[in-house]
């Protein structure tokens, strides 16, 4: 009988310390993901002198911006931690060639003295500075600006410092290789003629806390190809009502440099139902001397419980320039599950 008790204790013991071990050693990763399926319907007229030159009307299903994704760390000493991320494209509205196309996948190096190190593929710093409450799909949601600033990069080392300031601040330098692959695009001038290149960049940013918002700044330059100051600030004017706003200005190495700006309103009227109301304006669109872009969007939310959340937008989009003019509108409804 005490053999048989020695011998289960043992056992017990080996269990125990084995599962403390693998516990410590292999951290559970964090499956996530979401899935976003919408009806759109949009029109747009695109005229040139006056004469219609193209029109547009239909109505689609779209699974836009649904993912699913690994993610964890692992403890390498007392202070640094190795993150890791695997996320992909996935499309629940039809078959295409980008299901499971790649988003981020990276190894990261986390100190708690000396900032994080990240390699891989992911968003560009640009990304940061979004604060747009819409849903980023219909004509004449989002910023007017004539660059993809929250374009995807690979072959990137991205390297963010520790919160200072009293925990509030922190400063972020990104740098996008072309080696290997493809390299980021970016709309640009040569010879006066518009064109797009694909190639390496840095940006510089930085990031701050306040009391009752955030500030954000960003500057991306890819040699003298491309070039682009962004700033962004996000308010609690109240505890249910923020205000954000966006100025920008681009060189495409033309001799018409683009500014624009951006405002929008988000309120929480009761606490599963929202409301927003943007706008946006850029000058020079594209560094298109006189080409103008305004876009408009008013929209509203709902919260059934914290995975799901239904949405409904109304939108406009309009861009002129000497000769010509194209206006649009669109009208979306669909919803979010988040796991």
């Amino acid at each position: 009988m005490k053999k048989l008790s020695l011998g289960t204790a043992i056992k017990s013991a080996c269990v125990v310390v084995t599962t403390a071990v693998c516990s410590q050693a292999f951290a559970q990763p964090e499956i996530y993901g979401q899935v976003r399926l919408s009806a759109l319907k949009e029109d747009s007229k695109t005229t040139e002198n006056g004469v219609t030159e193209k029109e547009r009307g239909r109505t689609d299903l779209s699974s836009g911006n649904s993912r699913i994704g690994v993610k964890g760390s692992e403890p390498l000493t007392e202070n640094t931690d190795l993150e890791y991320r695997l996320e992909y494209k996935v499309d629940v509205a039809e078959k295409t060639d980008g299901n499971f196309s790649a988003r981020h996948g990276y190894l990261a190096l986390k100190n708690k003295q000396y900032g994080k190190l990240l390699v891989g593929r992911t968003i560009s710093y640009d990304d940061n500075l979004d604060i747009a409450p819409s849903w980023w799909r219909a004509e004449g949601t989002g910023y007017a600006m004539g660059y993809g600033g929250s374009d995807w990069v690979d072959n990137t080392i991205v390297y963010t410092t520790p919160k200072f300031n009293n925990g509030k601040t922190d400063l972020t330098l990104q740098y996008g290789m072309d080696e290997g692959s493809k390299g980021r695009k970016f709309h640009t001038f040569k010879n006066g003629v518009k064109t797009t290149v694909e190639r390496d960049f840095f940006i510089v940013g930085a990031s701050h806390e306040t009391d009752s918002g955030t500030l954000g700044l960003a500057y991306t330059r890819a040699g003298k190809d491309f070039s682009a100051l962004v700033g962004s600030m996000s308010v609690d004017i109240t505890e249910k009502t923020t205000v954000g706003a966006v100025a920008h200005y681009a060189d495409y190495n033309s001799s018409d440099n683009e500014v624009g700006g951006y405002l929008s309103l988000a309120h929480q009227v009761t606490e599963p139902l929202g409301v927003w109301v943007e706008g946006a304006y850029a000058d020079n669109y594209e560094g298109i001397a006189n080409k103008e872009q305004t876009k408009f969007s008013v929209g509203t939310t709902y919260d059934f419980g914290k995975s799901t959340t239904t949405f409904a937008g109304l939108s406009f989009h309009n861009t002129e320039t000497t000769t010509s003019k194209t206006k649009g509108h669109g009208v979306e409804v669909g919803a979010i599950y988040r796991f």
